[in-house]
This record gives C-alpha cells, sequence and structure tokens, in this order.
C-alpha cells in the first residue's frame, strides 16, 4: 500500500485534466486545510492497479467513493421547465453533520497596531430589548415595492418581489420575443425594518441599526412577530401568545432555537444585503421559488459554522488567510442547491461574480461570509472580531460560539455565563379583580401557560386572563375541577379570590346532573342488568361513544344499521323511535 502522502495522486492515474482536477481539489492535503483525514482516500476506491482501468470507470468509482462518505451528493433541480439536469455538488451543511470544513493550523494572527477587538455581544439581552420596544408599540416596516402591471400573468414574477423598472428593461430587451431565459433579474435583498423603524429601534435600544435589523427579522423567522396586512406603512406587531412562550423559555431553549432558526430557516438573505452583494435568478427558472433561495442562504449559514468547528479554541484566527483557503477549497460553495445557471452573486454593477478568480469570490462570497462574522456570528456572542480601519482583520471564537456551533446543549453542558443576560425580576401573579389575574411569563412558569389557557380566556391587557362561565366549563369538560385550579393559583403566589372559587365549586357540582343531546344516537335499556347482557354478546361495545346511564348509551349512527341487524339475529327486538 501506497503511503498516504501519495493516494492522492494514485488515485488520478488514468483521469483526464478536468477530472483530476475535481478529484485534486477534493482529495488533496494542504498545509492549512484537510477536506477529511489523511488516509482516507484509500477507502474511496480500490488502490490503482498497473494498468489504469477505464478513466470513466476510474471516476465512478471515486464519486461513489465520495457519496458513500458523504463528501458529495447528487442533486436534481427543474430548469426552464423542460429537462432535468443531474449534477454533483458538496452535501447540503447539516446542523447534525459536525465535522469541521477544513482543519486550520496556521498560527494565531497578530493583528496591526490600531486593531480594535470588539467585546463579545450578549445577544439574550440585545433580543429582549428589540422585543420589548416591539411590544411597546408596533414597528414601522420596509414598504414592498409595488409590482410590474404583468406581474401576474408572468410565471417567473408572481412570487418575488421585484423593481418595476428593471423588469420592464428587461421584458423590452429583445423586441418581440421573450427575455432571453438565461438572463437574470435581481433578488430583492433589502432588510424588513424600514428607515424610520430602524431609527426608532436604534435610538429605543442604543444598538446598532444593523444589529436591529437582524433582530427584527430572526423574531419574524421564530414567528413572534406579525405585519398585518392592509397597512400603509406596513407595520409588525408582537404575536401574544408567542411572545409569551418565548418568555417563558429558559436561557438555554432561547439561544438554542434563536441559533436553530437562523441556520435551518431564515430564509432572508440579510448577510448579502449588509454586505452590499446582489443575488440573481434566471428568469427562465420559473418553478424557482423564494424558498428555493432561502436554502441557499442558510447553507452558507451552515456551511461556516463548520469552518468554525474547524479553528481551534482561544486562536486569533486572520481572516484575511482564512478568506483565501476557503476560496482554494471550495469556491462554489454559494451554490450547494442551486446551478449556477439558475442563481448567482453579483458585483455592485450588476456583473456575475467568476467565483473561480479569487478577487471576485472575495467580493461576492467572501463579503457575505464576513457579514456573518462581523454581523450575526458577532451578535450571537460567538465570536470576538478584530477590526482594522472598519473591516475584519482577525477573530476568535469565545466559550459561547463553541457551545452553539458544537452543540453542546445535546450533551447537557450549561450555557456559558457570559451568554447570560441580566437577570430580570419577574413580575408577582397578581388578582386585579375577582375574575381577572395578570401572569408575566417567567421560565419558571411555563408550566402554567396551558392551565391558564385553559381555565380563562385572554384579557384585554397583555399577559391577563378573565375567567368566565364558558372557560370555567372547558376546564371542567377537560377533567380540571376547583381543587387542582385552587391548588394551582396557590402555587404561583395568587390564591383564587374566595367568591371565584364558590363560583367554580358551585358550577362544578351542576356540572353535567341535566345533559341536552341533538342528532346523536341513543340507545336506551330497560333495566340495569341488560346493557351489560349487551356488551357481553354483541358489538355494542365497539359502537359507543360514551354512556349517559346504566340504561342508555350514545353509539355511532354509522353503525346503528349493523348495530340493530346484529340484535334482531341473537333474538333482541329493539324498537327505533325518530
Amino acid at each position: 500500500m501506497a503511503r498516504a502522502t501519495r493516494e492522492p495522486e494514485l488515485l488520478l492515474e488514468g483521469l483526464d485534466s478536468d477530472q483530476a482536477a475535481f478529484v485534486r481539489r477534493a482529495l488533496t492535503a494542504r498545509d492549512h486545510s484537510l477536506p477529511f483525514p489523511r488516509g482516507l482516500a484509500a477507502t474511496l476506491a480500490p488502490r490503482a492497479p498497473a494498468a489504469a482501468p477505464d478513466p470513466e470507470r476510474r471516476l465512478t468509482e471515486l464519486l461513489e467513493g465520495l457519496r458513500r462518505r458523504a463528501l458529495i451528493f447528487p442533486s436534481r433541480f427543474t430548469y426552464f421547465g423542460t429537462y432535468r439536469d443531474i449534477f454533483y455538488q458538496w452535501p447540503p451543511m447539516s446542523e447534525d453533520a459536525l465535522v469541521p470544513v477544513l482543519e486550520w493550523r496556521r498560527p494565531a494572527a497578530r493583528p496591526a497596531r490600531g486593531a480594535t477587538r470588539m467585546p463579545a455581544f450578549t445577544f439574550l439581552s440585545d433580543m429582549d430589548q428589540v422585543l420589548d420596544a416591539v411590544f411597546a408599540a408596533p414597528l414601522e416596516l420596509r414598504p414592498t415595492l409595488t409590482p410590474h402591471l404583468n406581474a401576474a400573468r408572468t410565471p417567473w414574477l408572481r412570487k418575488w418581489e421585484h423593481d418595476a423598472a428593471e423588469v420592464d428593461k428587461l421584458l423590452r430587451s429583445r423586441a418581440g420575443w421573450a427575455p432571453d431565459p438565461r438572463a437574470g433579474v435581481r433578488v430583492i435583498l433589502d432588510d424588513l425594518v424600514g428607515a424610520a423603524g430602524g431609527a426608532r429601534l436604534n435610538g429605543q435600544t442604543g444598538l446598532a441599526p444593523a444589529e436591529c435589523a437582524f433582530l427584527v427579522t430572526l423574531a419574524a423567522g421564530l414567528n413572534l412577530i406579525t405585519a398585518p396586512g392592509g397597512t400603509m406603512p406596513p407595520v409588525s406587531a408582537i404575536r401574544p401568545q408567542q411572545y409569551e412562550t418565548w418568555l417563558s423559555f429558559s436561557d438555554e431553549d432561547k439561544l438554542v432555537e434563536a441559533w436553530s432558526c437562523w441556520s435551518t430557516s431564515l430564509a432572508f438573505g440579510i448577510e448579502a444585503s449588509q454586505a452590499g452583494v446582489s443575488a440573481y435568478r434566471a428568469v427562465g427558472a420559473s418553478d424557482l421559488d423564494p424558498a428555493h433561495l432561502g436554502s441557499e442562504w442558510c447553507g452558507l449559514r451552515r456551511y461556516m459554522t463548520r469552518v468554525l468547528r474547524g479553528i481551534p479554541d482561544g486562536l486569533t484566527t486572520d481572516w484575511p488567510a482564512l478568506r483565501r483557503a476557503l476560496w482554494e477549497f471550495h469556491p462554489t460553495c454559494a451554490n450547494a442547491f442551486l446551478g449556477r445557471d439558475v442563481v448567482w452573486l453579483a458585483n455592485r454593477d450588476g456583473q456575475r461574480a467568476d467565483v473561480a478568480k479569487y478577487d471576485a469570490w472575495a467580493a461576492s462570497v467572501g463579503a457575505i461570509f464576513e457579514a456573518m462574522l462581523v454581523g450575526p456570528l458577532t451578535w450571537f456572542g460567538a465570536i470576538e472580531p478584530v477590526l482594522q480601519d472598519g473591516t475584519l482583520a482577525a477573530f476568535t471564537l469565545t466559550e459561547t460560539g463553541r457551545w452553539l456551533i458544537d452543540q453542546r446543549w445535546t450533551d447537557g453542558v450549561a450555557l456559558p455565563a457570559a451568554a447570560r443576560p441580566a437577570k430580570r425580576r419577574s413580575e408577582a401573579v397578581a388578582w386585579t379583580s375577582a375574575d381577572v389575574w395578570r401572569m408575566p411569563p417567567a421560565p419558571e412558569r411555563a408550566p402554567y401557560l396551558g392551565f391558564a389557557r385553559l381555565i380563562a380566556d385572554p384579557g384585554d391587557a397583555p399577559f391577563t386572563y378573565r375567567i368566565t362561565t364558558a372557560s370555567l366549563e372547558r376546564a371542567l369538560t377537560a377533567g380540571l375541577g376547583p381543587a387542582e385550579a385552587i391548588e394551582r393559583f396557590a402555587a404561583l403566589g395568587a390564591p383564587m379570590p374566595a367568591a371565584t372559587r364558590r363560583r367554580f365549586e358551585a358550577l362544578a357540582e351542576r356540572f353535567g346532573r341535566i345533559r341536552a343531546y341533538e342528532a346523536v344516537s341513543v340507545l336506551t335499556l330497560g333495566d340495569d342488568l341488560a346493557l351489560r347482557e349487551l356488551l357481553a354478546s354483541t358489538s355494542l361495545r365497539e359502537a359507543i361513544l360514551y354512556e349517559i346511564s346504566p340504561r342508555a348509551v350514545v353509539v355511532r349512527t354509522e353503525a346503528i344499521d349493523g348495530l340493530l341487524e346484529e340484535l334482531t339475529t341473537k333474538g333482541f327486538t329493539p324498537g327505533v323511535r325518530p
């Protein structure tokens, strides 16, 4: 067996230049990175024999080996509605895949004089401030652009926000013909927050407008806020129930929920927007949906997460050097799901970025990665960036960052103290009247939210609940009695008022004594023993919905005919009354 350092070259024997370049990109071990451990090449395909096999067969063996190791996968995407192209890509960067993209072995960076190290952020405190501000008053959002007049009958415009002037120019690009299907239309990547809303949040919280925009976008992804339709300008308000549940989460649960949303489901390309990078989509890909593009943004975030897994703890990493290494390792990482003929990045002039050239890659994909590092990953408290003349020079992974990217919560590791927000004093639960109480959310009160929504209806003010006759009947129907309710209110430190307690007990005493049934089938029996006899000798048990008394049961209407026939066959003579 050849030495590990020679295995990649042995695997290239018999391949043409393009095939060899593809495999070398995946297999070559560099001084700064390893796509996977040394020696793995021997497991991908048999050692090359003296006489090289057919090149196509050799390439097939290599591809199958890479697929078995989950390093590439075959992807399909309908393009132009006429054919399906099959191509190979690096695998989707699953949050469950803890293998790092590369192992970083460079020594610690030494930023130049005058560089500024930013302190670690506390995400949970900042998120609470923004949510409190939106809760206090609706937030003005960015108005959507007016669609083109032909948008309703143009498939590639219907689902997408677009600039009408750009679209009109594209539609006129070929007189008498539809636009070239390979032509691109710009994807609108603007933030959710409008200028007025951003200024207001900045004034209320003291946070940078970019961070405020990110936190609002994340809140939208977490379904904590909503944008009511038909308002002008559009505004966003808190969803009361979701917000209440969020506030009842523990610190660990909040951070994990937010991190998972950002890395797996946040469809907004906020990093590209903040980096000033444009994205274009082919007009011929009429089946393309915004969710497809959202998968690419999340794929890039998970890719960067896996990059950070290969960074040693405490190392000040040189960002320009790492950026160069990422380009050398996998320049087309921005197209993990969609082909570059379907979606591509462009510079500020709208020219397609040639990711095979480092400068173009650094100004597009690299700029998005940099926006992630100085933006969301900094705001999550995952890294501490070092800035030189306003740009990222280096960064250090924090303890919080390691907790997040290594998913240490799955092993029961406690959240680092630096990630915990300042302790917020929980407002006491209190009755404001005999039938209304206020229960502000808190983590220790999470088990009581279901109880509150069962025994009461939402009150007029936030976090208030009103007890009504209907809500008490709902609780009794669900099996919640006065004794249990009294016990739960005592545990909350707010004993149920005497008048409300007496009302609940009186209702419970009368509940079920008189019942009215409409449009149901009832089987009545002549004595108390007849029901036992029928249950033992017929299929009546399968048809019963519930028992009214020892002499009356409600049965499924669709089972009546078969049941009557069975009773007659077995010697019973049932009478039927409409």
